[in-house]
């Protein structure tokens, strides 16, 4: 269980559906609202959860992955308030995590094998935590932490 320590002195418990009291917090944070925050904080979210779950690539699973990026948007709305889904067809599907995804395996972020595709590594970039700091810096790391907590990629 992650317990996490809010800078208004409250704890937080990532594994239970948000309290009330925590999504007031959020409401009042800084938003993302660039292309580039948005990607930093996807980068972020998913390096931490190959930390915590200790691995280096997972399977490259379309519907999952957007699946758990919706839940994540209607969870953390203002972090996630510039990733605009498309939930008319089977499952939810975003256009900018698409092209987030791709932007990683261009700049050297991810790879993904051939011939298939099917597998994704996450590699990250050594200059991750400054450019964090520097674009998003009202997103903590135990923010980071927790949200990415919840994924199940």
């Amino acid at each position: 269980m992650i317990l996490l320590f809010l800078t208004l002195g409250t704890s937080y418990d990532f594994t239970k559906k948000p309290k009330n009291d925590y999504l007031t917090y959020l409401k009042a944070m800084e938003k993302i609202e660039s292309y580039q925050q948005l990607s930093l904080l996807v980068e972020a979210i998913l390096k931490e959860y190959f930390s915590q779950k200790q691995i280096k690539e997972f399977t490259n699973n379309h519907e999952k992955l957007h699946k758990n990026f919706y839940t994540l948007k209607k969870l953390y709305p203002n972090y996630f308030k510039r990733l605009v889904f498309d939930t008319n067809g089977h499952y939810p599907v975003s256009e900018d995590l698409d092209s987030i995804l791709q932007d990683f395996q261009i700049c050297g972020i991810t790879n993904k094998y051939n011939p298939v595709y099917k597998t994704i590594k996450f590699k990250g970039d050594d200059r991750f935590e400054e450019n964090r700091k520097k674009r998003i810096p009202f997103i903590k790391s135990h923010e980071i932490e927790g949200i990415a907590a919840q994924l199940s990629i």
